[in-house]
């Protein structure tokens, strides 16, 4: 594990030194067949790192991501079910409501239990 974390660890400063440019490269990342590749994607460009610094401009505008996160709402893997739930709770602790009203539509729109695991570990920190 501690390898594929230090995989998007060791990405991640230049993601967020060039974050337009980054935020298209990766869209076909979130597409790959390997969830480690998925989850770089999405763990990389989280607004809130755990052990690394925070992006504020993800903070203030996460939905410059949703292109990222869209395609992987329904994820077969568990690795990067926990990933996007990660990214959205990160999101909802600067901006609750759009986190709110993303995580409604995606119930609306794909009743699947990956998307109801994301949506759950997403909305912890602020309920639905």
């Amino acid at each position: 594990m501690a390898v594929r974390e230090a995989a998007w660890a060791s990405l991640r400063n230049d993601l967020l030194a060039e974050l337009d440019l980054a935020l298209e490269l990766l869209r076909p990342w979130v597409l790959d067949p390997d969830p480690n590749i998925r989850r770089c994607a999405v763990e990389g460009t989280r607004p809130r790192g755990v052990w690394c610094a925070h992006s504020e401009r993800l903070k203030a505008e996460p939905q410059l991501a949703l292109h990222l996160l869209e395609p992987v709402r329904a994820d077969p893997s568990r690795y990067v079910q926990l990933s996007v739930g990660n990214w959205l709770n990160d999101a909802s602790k600067s901006q609750p409501a759009w986190v709110r009203t993303l995580c409604a539509r995606w119930r609306r729109e794909s009743p699947a239990a990956e998307t109801a695991f994301i949506v759950q570990r997403a909305l912890r920190t602020i309920g639905s």
